[in-house]
């Protein structure tokens, strides 16, 4: 099974062109939605991120304080580095579950859609990395606008996450998402056409 890795910083179009591939009946692996999955109340990741970080990031009901978690680690490279290592791993895991899914079902073509790919080094994990490309000014200001944010707000979110010049380094297909949707759309199946294993399906 071919497999997709689709990236790109944030407010740069890329959860738009996951939601074509569903719309184009391939399957989308949802990293974020895993990530999430990995610390629901109760799981052994959870329990690790506490003894980790203290008792005061969990809720009343057991439930992961993102917020609080992400005021911890966004101002210590060490304790972001401590998270990166206990949730990369649980992540992974449930990506391989899903690919073993779809391959189990049939599936030719699959998208690992991960903001931080290349962060966590799973680059090569993938057959094709896809880079989603706008310059940093534009991302700036779709996340100010989006989100409501102060641009020193997107600033520190973005020092989280390679800037996406370097990303472009690790890209086997770079989609340009600055100008029109149209255009955006052209891109993506044209690239899709060179892979042997899509098929189009309405």
């Amino acid at each position: 099974m071919f497999i997709i890795g689709l990236t790109g910083g944030i407010g740069s179009g890329k959860s738009t062109i996951a939601s074509w591939f569903r719309d184009w009946h391939i399957p989308v692996i949802d990293g974020d939605k895993l990530a999430r999955e990995a610390v629901n109340p109760g799981s052994p990741v959870l329990s690790i991120l506490a003894d980790a970080f203290g008792k005061e990031i969990l809720s009343e009901e057991g439930t992961l304080k993102r917020r609080q978690l992400g005021q911890i680690v966004f101002q210590d490279k060490a304790k972001l580095s401590r998270l990166n290592q206990i949730m990369h791993p649980a992540i992974w895991h449930l990506v391989e579950s899903r690919i073993k899914a779809c391959k189990d079902a049939g599936e030719k073509l699959a998208v690992l859609d991960m903001p931080l790919l290349i962060e966590a080094g799973w680059q090569s994990r993938v057959d094709s990395v896809w880079v989603v490309y706008v310059s940093t000014e534009v991302q700036i200001s779709r996340v100010m606008k989006r989100d409501g944010l102060k641009r020193s707000q997107v600033m520190a979110i973005m020092q989280n996450q390679i800037p996406v010049e370097e990303k472009l380094s690790y890209a086997d297909v770079i989609i340009n998402n600055e100008g029109s949707e149209e255009n955006t759309r052209r891109q993506v199946l044209q690239e899709l056409s060179k892979i042997s294993e899509f098929t189009w399906q309405k």
